[in-house]
């Protein structure tokens, strides 16, 4: 399918339909939407990058796309999704269908259930990183802060060099509103 953006009602309708599939997929779909992040993001997130006391979730940059860490806040949602995962004393990956010891990789199967059940078609896993983007844009996130949450980089090399702030407690706040839109209806 060509790239688009997902409508308010077609998320609730993914939304509300995710609880209708199995561990891991379900969390693992939430997270997504949540987050609005990359998909092998996700899939390969590690207990160690996760601090549940500070509520961060930081993607090092040897796995990260832009080459550098890029710190998500985590929410009350998603820190509740992530405490009550199977295996986080004994490391390894957060989305696991082994006990942590290799990635979840089943994600045709849990997309064709949303589709079927939600009755949203035609969409892929990166359509919700863009909507994720869109809409925080439509819910007064300002643009840079917006790009960040995503981890894009603004400003360009220069931006980078000179602006070290890590933009958490913006991106928190950007992250709420966005649950709350999501998972209001």
């Amino acid at each position: 399918p060509a790239s688009r953006i997902l409508d308010p009602d077609e998320m609730i309708r993914l939304w509300h339909s995710m609880a209708a599939l199995s561990y891991p997929a379900q969390q693992y779909m939430k997270m997504l939407l949540l987050t609005g992040q990359r998909r092998d993001d996700i899939r390969l997130m590690h207990w160690s990058e996760i601090n549940l006391k500070l509520g961060n979730w930081l993607i090092p940059r040897d796995r990260y796309k832009g080459g550098k860490d890029h710190l998500i806040p985590l929410t009350d949602r998603m820190l509740t999704l992530l405490a009550d995962m199977p295996f986080r004393d004994r490391e390894g990956y957060v989305f696991s269908a082994s006990s942590g010891e290799n990635p979840y990789a089943n994600l045709t199967k849990p997309k064709n259930k949303l589709d079927h059940l939600s009755a949203v078609t035609d969409w892929t896993l990166h359509d919700i990183r863009r909507t994720v983007r869109t809409g925080l844009s439509m819910n007064g996130i300002r643009p840079d802060i917006a790009e960040r949450v995503i981890g894009h980089n603004v400003g360009g090399r220069l931006g980078e060099t000179y602006d070290v702030y890590s933009y958490r407690s913006e991106k928190l706040e950007a992250l709420e509103v966005w649950d709350a839109y999501l998972t209001s209806a």
